[in-house]
């Protein structure tokens, strides 16, 4: 009972370990992604696009014998037609990252208090179990000198 006990203390403690740990390490991964994000766009608000070979190209096959002037308004238009996505999007990623950091800041008190109640279980149940132990082996140590008397 009490090698039974011992490891259900440990099995909660690294699960309750192991679940701050992930939930810690996906809200990294969501900053380290909205950075990305926000470098894409920055790069998408760019007017030049002389980093992207490719995209010049088909833009030029495009867009052959347009004028200068036309090119630009096409290229505002779609700047206003992705931006207010890009915002949204951002703005939602944003929302659910500040979520789960104030979810995190505000259950972390209690999260240590039920650690610490769990533990305090988990002692007077090792407790008990040392009891019981203890009395298991009196009351065979008490039955091995009954018999002894009864054979004399």
């Amino acid at each position: 009972m009490y090698a039974q006990a011992q490891k259900m203390a440990k099995e909660q403690a690294t699960s309750g370990v192991n679940m701050l740990k992930e939930v810690q390490e996906k809200l990294r991964e969501m900053y380290d992604q909205e950075l990305k994000f926000e470098k894409l766009e920055e790069d998408c608000r760019l007017p030049s696009l002389t980093h992207d070979v490719c995209l010049i190209t088909q833009l030029r096959r495009m867009t052959e014998g347009l004028p200068a002037l036309h090119l630009q308004e096409i290229f505002e238009q779609l700047q206003e037609l992705y931006n207010p996505m890009y915002n949204e999007l951002r703005n939602r990623r944003r929302e659910k990252i500040s979520d789960i950091s104030r979810m995190l800041q505000t259950n972390g008190p209690s999260r240590q208090e039920a650690l610490k109640e769990m533990s305090k279980k988990t002692r007077r149940q090792l407790e008990q179990a040392k009891l019981r132990e203890k009395e298991a082996s009196d009351a065979a140590e008490l039955i091995k000198r009954v018999k002894n008397m009864l054979r004399v």
